[in-house]
């Protein structure tokens, strides 16, 4: 069971906290370039109304991207959502915990899953774990270049172009997409 709320995440802190550590969380992430995608929870609601299991797999902290998740209400939207830790690290390892959470080797998943980030890491282990489609999310042709040289084998410019390319892709998979975003 996930953390459910911000405050069991941040055990003890005053609810202003929670709101605070998230707008620093937030303006660092703007800072490095990094700002939450406007049209991600239409998108997500879109996939998993297509019946379409999301997972995520991120490298920031299991606790803030719990917080996270909590507070744009979307826990719900996941199969799993895994945050990196020495234990689980981002990758790979990430990508073996999905499978084994729907009982398939990993072979078996990937070859039914698309991965879709914005980050060469993403595109990476996609390439290495096998998934049949890597999408890079990139504005810019330069950066779609980037991230087809980490192993992206599909380009969208924004993330309401996924649930189309998912939905019309489904009948070569033989059975709804994984999506790790």
């Amino acid at each position: 069971a996930g953390i459910a709320t911000l405050q069991e995440a941040f055990p003890g802190a005053a609810p202003t906290y929670h709101q605070e550590l998230l707008a620093v969380y937030n303006g660092v992430l703007a800072a490095a370039g990094s700002t939450e995608m406007p049209e991600a929870g239409a998108t997500l609601v879109s996939l998993r109304a297509a019946g379409h299991r999301l997972y995520l797999s991120t490298g920031t902290s299991p606790n803030v991207l719990e917080a996270v998740l909590d507070s744009h209400g979307w826990c719900h939207l996941f199969s799993a959502a895994l945050g990196s830790s020495p234990e689980l690290p981002k990758g790979i390892p990430h990508l073996e915990h999905f499978a084994a959470a729907e009982g398939l080797g990993l072979t078996e998943w990937a070859e039914r899953a698309i991965t879709v980030g914005d980050g060469e890491g993403e595109m990476r282990a996609g390439l290495l774990g096998g998934v049949a489609l890597r999408c890079g999310l990139a504005d810019t042709a330069q950066r779609a270049c980037e991230l087809a040289e980490a192993g992206a084998n599909l380009w969208i410019r924004s993330l309401p172009e996924l649930p189309p390319l998912a939905n019309t892709t489904y009948p070569l998979a033989q059975s709804r997409w994984r999506i790790p975003v």
